[in-house]
């Protein structure tokens, strides 16, 4: 049925606890400097560059383990832009000795006496014309003091793109798995350290598919359609199967047994 239809995988490379007191933390900064690292993370993509969204939101840890939340206000440069905290209201916290922030937002995203950040990775990600979708990239900061107010934001993930085009149909998921069963998803803690690459790792019982939902459907053509997924970086030592979902139930499988490195970006 589909005359042509071609798959190409580009991969882009690539503290202690201070008190056991719990304080209120009414004193979280009401705007935040957040700038990405060399320019070239996320949050969309723009002419091989990356920048902040207006519907970006971000989990900040004042220097304590309460989880405060902030919005994009305005751009501010290339790559950075001024967040605002979205409630003065007070927040419980036990003290950290550094601010940690965590993109994207989620009220559900703790980080423990340690400074180490525990997120809920999604199995599935929206699909964005030329870009990752909403929320799907994840980047950590970590400031050098207690000082906060600036945050340098490293990406945690990296990213798989898959070019789809034909003659018919309309793509309404893709499907990936690792075939050594390489986990892709789910609980994952973060360990971000001042002036070094973070680390994400997933728990054991974590999902070993990751699922691109295209909404009502991206239409193929002669020119290729780019569909990105973000990953945890992983080493596919058996290479990867995607699953092509058409918008008339029909499917199209493609795999490779290649092995495959998504590096941190």
């Amino acid at each position: 049925r589909y005359t042509t239809l071609l798959a190409l995988i580009f991969v882009v490379g690539c503290t202690k606890f201070a008190q056991s007191d719990v304080e209120m933390v009414s004193s979280a900064p009401q705007t935040l400097y957040a700038e990405i690292e060399q320019s070239d993370v996320r949050m969309f993509v723009e002419q091989s560059k990356l920048f902040w969204h207006t519907d970006d939101q971000i989990s900040l840890f004042p220097a304590t383990t309460a989880n405060v939340q902030y919005q994009y206000k305005e751009k501010n440069d290339v790559g950075s832009a001024i967040f605002e905290k979205v409630s003065s209201s007070e927040v419980e916290g036990q003290t950290l000795e550094l601010y940690y922030s965590l993109y994207p937002y989620s009220a559900q995203t703790t980080i423990s006496n340690q400074g180490v950040i525990t997120y809920s990775l999604p199995e599935v990600q929206s699909y964005a014309a030329d870009s990752f979708g909403a929320d799907a990239n994840v980047m950590v900061a970590v400031t050098e003091s207690a000082s906060g107010g600036h945050l340098n934001f490293k990406n945690v993930v990296g990213y798989l793109t898959i070019n789809l085009y034909g003659k018919e149909g309309s793509v309404k998921s893709i499907t990936l798995k690792g075939n050594n069963r390489e986990k892709l998803a789910g609980e994952a803690t973060i360990t971000a350290t001042y002036g070094v690459e973070p680390v994400m790792e997933l728990s054991d019982n974590g999902s070993e598919s990751l699922t691109l939902d295209c909404g009502e459907g991206v239409q193929l053509t002669d020119e290729p359609a780019v569909f990105y997924f973000t990953i945890i970086p992983t080493t596919f030592n058996k290479g990867i199967s995607v699953t092509i979902t058409f918008d008339d139930d029909s499917i199209f499988p493609k795999r490779t047994s290649n092995s495959i490195t998504v590096s941190r970006n």
